[in-house]
């Protein structure tokens, strides 16, 4: 009589239960995908209704099992980056204002379960913090400066400038360094030197430049109700920083 081989089965078992672990990834992360889409389209959404148009925002949600996460409406947070947006209404000279994006870190968020299937109204998406930082071209600075012919490229807090100046019929192309620095929701630029073909110019010119960049440049408002900190050059860039706290991303004001 041959006798039954009871080690036959466990294979079979091992199997299963790596099929089982597979399905179990896969599921959690198409779940996860689903939900960062829903997020994306909340926050794409209340930027409409506070003239904020944003051409595209990409989502995720840290942390795994996302399922688990996903069950107690509770997650340890995530990204969002804000491509492409548009801020009406601005309050600047120009009234309307362009950032090329916003990547916004997201510490604690709390996404209630029937919000992610989309079922109830997405009044309490609530994120903890939030730290973002939005790239404005120097473009944009500058012509809210309101100079002329301004282009200002820069690292740090240190600006280079060039720019067309005319002082007593005489007209000539300039540059120099200004430093800038952030009061309130203005950023200001203060002069540091002027010169032209290499060579400091008078005293006239001079002024004048300083007399235009002390006006500085009034922020747009920033997405999410997020409060400006800093702010900073990054080569064509001004790099503004922000934070916020208790953000509703779904009515979140800028």
């Amino acid at each position: 009589m041959k006798r039954t081989r009871r080690g036959g089965c466990l294979p079979t078992l091992i199997v299963l239960l790596v099929v089982l672990g597979i399905a179990a990834v896969v599921a959690d992360r198409v779940a996860a995908s689903v939900a960062e889409k829903r997020i994306a389209q909340l926050v794409k959404d209340q930027g409409a209704r506070q003239h904020v148009q944003v051409g595209s925002v990409g989502a995720t949600v840290d942390g795994f099992p996302f399922l688990t996460q996903a069950w107690r409406g509770r997650f340890q947070g995530g990204e969002l980056v804000l491509r492409d947006v548009t801020v009406t209404n601005a309050g600047t000279r120009t009234g309307t204002v362009k950032i090329s994006t916003v990547n916004v870190d997201v510490v604690g968020l709390t996404v209630p379960r029937d919000v992610l299937t989309g079922s109830a109204q997405p009044h309490d998406v609530v994120a903890d913090r939030l730290n973002g930082t939005a790239s404005v071209p120097t473009s944009q600075l500058a012509a809210a400066v309101g100079m002329k012919g301004l282009v200002l490229s820069g690292s740090g807090d240190t600006v280079r400038f060039t720019a067309p100046v005319s002082v007593a019929g005489l007209s000539l192309n300039v540059n120099g360094t200004a430093r800038i620095r952030l009061q309130g929701d203005r950023v200001l630029l203060d002069v540091q030197n002027v010169q032209a073909a290499g060579v400091e110019v008078p005293k006239a010119i001079i002024d004048q430049v300083t007399s235009q960049f002390a006006g500085g440049a009034t922020l747009p408002p920033l997405p999410l109700g997020l409060k400006v900190t800093s702010v900073r050059l990054k080569g064509t860039d001004v790099e503004i920083t922000g934070e916020a706290r208790k953000v509703n991303l779904a009515s979140a004001r800028g």
